[in-house]
């Protein structure tokens, strides 16, 4: 019996598998795992202070300049729960800064965990009553092994 599988059988299955997954990088906040595209985010860095500008949202936490760029903060945490988070300076946290139609802005977020692919199949859709008050913010969740992963909607959190 031949085991052995020809490169083209490979290639074929490595390509419609490669079509099904799409890459994101996965985040803490509040001791939730949540989800983000890989495919707006320009960079992650270390959570360092921001310049507060008054009368903004209170989730627009200020600005700060990153290597030349002007860019706006916002705290997810107070974004997604609709309440004012404590911003703990001490504690190290990360910004997540994403490219959204241009438009570059600093996500504060507890820590970074890794990338992962995520096959579209895995991704649950819910209803309204499946999720607390985030939903809005929340496209699907991916459950693994694990726990679950709340994937973002980008688009409506940099609304």
């Amino acid at each position: 019996m031949n085991n052995n599988v020809s490169y083209e059988e490979v290639a074929e299955f490595d390509e419609s598998n490669y079509n099904n997954f799409d890459k994101y990088i996965t985040f803490s906040i509040d001791a939730k795992v949540y989800c983000l595209s890989v495919s707006i985010i320009r960079s992650i860095v270390m959570f360092k202070g921001y310049t507060y500008v008054p009368n903004l949202p209170s989730y627009y936490k200020g600005l700060i300049n990153l290597r030349g760029d002007i860019v706006p903060i916002i705290d997810l945490f107070e974004k997604m729960n609709g309440n004012i988070g404590i911003l703990n300076n001490n504690k190290e946290r990360c910004l997540i800064v994403v490219d959204y139609l241009g438009d570059i802005v600093g996500l504060i977020v507890d820590y970074v965990l890794e990338v992962i692919d995520i096959e579209e199949s895995k991704i649950v859709y819910y209803s309204d009553d499946d999720i607390d008050n985030i939903h809005n913010y929340i496209t699907g969740v991916f459950k693994d092994l694990e726990d679950k992963k709340f994937i973002l909607d980008y688009k409506k959190i940099l609304k």
